[in-house]
């Protein structure tokens, strides 16, 4: 778990965020984007963008990595879960702060399960099992993946 992009190597993030081959190229993937999210305070814990990013290791190898924030409001995400929200504090419990794999104020749609071209076959299912279950703590009630694509190509909801 990474409370900044700069507690990770850009060469090890970016080989993950666009590993070439059939995948197509992603500036928004790319560290040097994140990181001025992050930089310029648009994507931090005062902002409610706090980066929470997932990075998936084996013997000290990254294999894959997830660019997630925990958000303690649905701004800037051009998908309005307000609706959702509402019902949920309705029902007595709290929907923020929430866990979301996306890329800040970005509709761009692309992969956000993001795995090194080396990683075994099974790592994007890692990824994708992995990220869900830090919402089953407590203080995180819900989890988001936005504009959200699998390797496949194939569109993934929220």
């Amino acid at each position: 778990m990474l409370h900044g992009i700069d507690e990770i190597d850009a060469t090890l993030w970016n080989a993950c965020a666009n590993p070439g081959g059939d995948t197509p190229y992603n500036p928004f993937l790319q560290h040097c984007f994140l990181q001025a999210l992050e930089d310029s305070g648009s994507a931090t814990a005062k902002s409610g963008w706090q980066p929470f990013h997932i990075v998936l290791e084996r013997d000290s190898a990254v294999l894959g990595v997830v660019p997630m924030y925990m958000k303690g409001h649905s701004q800037g995400e051009y998908v309005f879960d307000y609706a959702w929200a509402d019902a949920w504090h309705r029902s007595g419990h709290d929907y923020y702060p929430k866990l979301q794999a996306s890329i800040p104020f970005t509709p761009a749609t692309g992969r956000r399960l993001l795995v090194a071209p080396d990683a075994p076959d099974n790592t994007e299912n890692c990824c994708s099992a992995l990220a869900p279950k830090w919402h089953k703590k407590p203080k995180y009630p819900a989890f988001t993946s936005l504009s959200c694509r699998r390797r496949s190509g194939a569109t993934r909801g929220s």
